[in-house]
């Protein structure tokens, strides 16, 4: 069984503050993994059996290479970085 996860880097909400747009204020907050998207890792993980596999997906800066290595580290078989100022 193969398996697609996607997951979203959030901000530390002891961290998050707005500007005068109330739009969140990014820099120099750190991020997280959502709490939902890890425990959707780790049931992937528990079903993909010896045979499947696990990739994760999300959408950001390059910044979150080093945190998708987390998850692959975690068990995950293989990671995407969708990277794109169109999509900011």
């Amino acid at each position: 069984m193969d398996i697609l996860v996607c997951v979203k880097a959030v901000p530390v909400t002891a961290q998050v503050q707005l500007d005068g747009q109330l739009y969140l204020r990014r820099d120099g907050v750190k991020l997280q993994w959502n709490l939902a998207d890890e425990s959707a890792l780790e049931a992937a993980l528990q079903l993909k059996g010896t045979a499947g596999s696990v990739t994760v997906l999300t959408m950001g800066p390059a910044k979150l290479e080093e945190p998708l290595r987390e998850l692959l580290a975690r068990g995950a078989d293989r990671a995407v970085l969708l990277t794109d100022p169109a999509m900011a």
